[in-house]
């Protein structure tokens, strides 16, 4: 099936696990956070500002992360450290 045709992955993504916690592995690190990889295709940013009083992890760590918000125009996730 052409690209164009399949499901847009962030799209079900943000149906299924909007406000909810899920596991990922963190897949770079920057100055103003870390990408985390919670699904296929589909990876978000924890903001350094939420990670405040906890150890930052570093690339490979897994984490769980609260899918705070989905913007599918922008193609952004946004993710917090799980309570």
């Amino acid at each position: 099936m052409p690209p164009a045709l399949n499901p847009d992955p962030l799209a079900e993504f943000a149906r299924e696990f909007l406000g909810r916690v899920v596991r990922g592995t963190v897949t770079k690190a920057a100055p103003f956070g870390v990408f985390v990889r919670v699904g296929e295709g589909v990876e978000g940013l924890v903001h350094h500002d939420t990670l405040a009083g906890s150890a930052v992890p570093r690339t490979g760590d897994e984490m769980a992360v609260e899918v705070g918000d989905v913007n599918l125009q922008r193609r952004r996730v946004v993710l917090r450290p799980a309570p």
